[in-house]
This record gives structure tokens, sequence and C-alpha cells, in this order.
């Protein structure tokens, strides 16, 4: 997680696991609207992950 980035309340770089390659990051905005920072994720993936991240973090909060 990258937290010296000013433009987002929540950033999360990412990698390949088992591997050093650099993916992107998506950035979370106090909304809750979520950007994706890179070239190697397709649009659906981007979604998915944005999705996963926050529903995950929702049910992280909500316990």
């Amino acid at each position: 997680m990258d937290t010296n980035c000013k433009d987002a309340t929540l950033v999360y770089e990412l990698h390949k696991a088992y591997e050093q390659e650099y993916l992107g990051r998506i950035l979370f905005d106090e909304q809750g609207y979520w950007i994706y920072d890179g070239e190697e994720l397709t649009v659906a993936e981007q979604e998915q992950l944005g999705k996963f991240i926050q529903h995950n973090m929702e049910v992280l909060w909500s316990s």
C-alpha cells in the first residue's frame, strides 16, 4: 500500500504473485471511487479488482 500519494485516500500497488512484474496501482478517494493507474489490466480486470477491494474493505470496516 502506497501511503505517500496525496491524490488518493487509499492506494494499492499491484504485483504478480511470485514474480516482480509490476501491474500498476489502484487509487481510491474518500467517496470510494477508484481509478487504475497502469497499462497491464484490461477494463474487465480493473472493474473486478475495484469491486473486490471495495467489498472486502466494507466487510472489514463493518466488523
